[in-house]
């Protein structure tokens, strides 16, 4: 898969899946709004946790996945590689006007990724 002009790969339970053709791989932490008074403008914020979702457009299945499965993941770039645990989450598909089928999986990250 090139994107920008590098060159990356994904895996999903040690498979790599050559057919994806959009890859997310999201890393936040979300924020708590613990403004009190004297904050100043923006407030105050407290960001406890990171979360993270791998979410995979492909156009076939991926065989053994589905939904409340755990994995392994490994997303790799010429910059960095990103491995892990994770959980599928959802499953779902769309088919076009042309008929043309595309399914896409969304993967909750668990546990401690290397690489991020």
């Amino acid at each position: 898969m090139a994107v920008c002009g590098r060159l990356a790969t994904v895996s999903i339970g040690g498979v790599e899946i050559e057919d994806a053709h959009t890859v997310n791989l999201t890393d936040n932490a979300p924020t708590i709004d613990v403004r009190t008074f004297g904050s100043g403008v923006w407030g105050d914020w407290l960001a406890c946790a990171r979360d993270g979702t791998l979410t995979l457009n492909t156009y076939n299945y991926i065989a053994g996945i589905d939904p409340g499965d755990t994995t392994t993941f490994s997303v790799a770039d010429t910059l960095r590689t990103v491995t892990g645990d994770c959980i599928c989450s959802s499953e779902s598909e769309a088919i076009d006007a042309k008929g043309l089928v595309e399914i896409s999986y969304e993967f909750k990250l668990t546990g401690e990724p290397t690489g991020t």
